[in-house]
């Protein structure tokens, strides 16, 4: 339990850090996608956790090059005996910048559209955003 505290703390530091020096926008604006997508590749890699007596999944999905594209987060339902959408975040890369958006899944509409943010990077800088766990590779 607390090797996985640990690593929480670790990734939110790093994400702390790594927003420090991105540009945030919110996609409510009238030109912008308010709907995160998930990719359908075969490309796959998924981690189970055990948090605070919940069991909760990561699934990756990654494109040609091994780079994440998405990473979507369930939770395990007894009640439904499935998994349970939570939220997903989707990175596109271009030549000149890496956007990063996070939505959390909307169970009425079935996708993931719910308070979606965006943040871009600068791709020089950031050329990866969320990276495959050790476990994974």
């Amino acid at each position: 339990m607390k090797t996985i505290k640990v690593i929480a703390a670790v990734i939110a530091s790093a994400m702390f850090t790594i927003n420090a020096n991105a540009e945030s926008k919110d996609t409510n604006e009238a030109n912008a996608a308010k709907v995160v997508e998930v990719a359908k590749s075969a490309n796959r890699s998924s981690v189970q956790t055990m948090v605070d007596g919940e069991l909760i999944k990561h699934d990756y999905i990654l494109d040609n090059e091994g780079r994440v594209v998405n990473k979507v987060a369930s939770r395990w339902s007894d009640e439904n005996s499935d998994w349970v959408p939570v939220s997903a975040y989707s990175v596109v890369y271009t030549d000149k910048e890496t956007v990063l958006s996070y939505a959390k899944y909307n169970s009425f509409t079935k996708t993931y559209s719910t308070d979606v943010k965006q943040t871009r990077y600068n791709a020089s800088e950031f050329p990866i955003i969320i990276r495959l766990p050790e476990c994974c590779k």
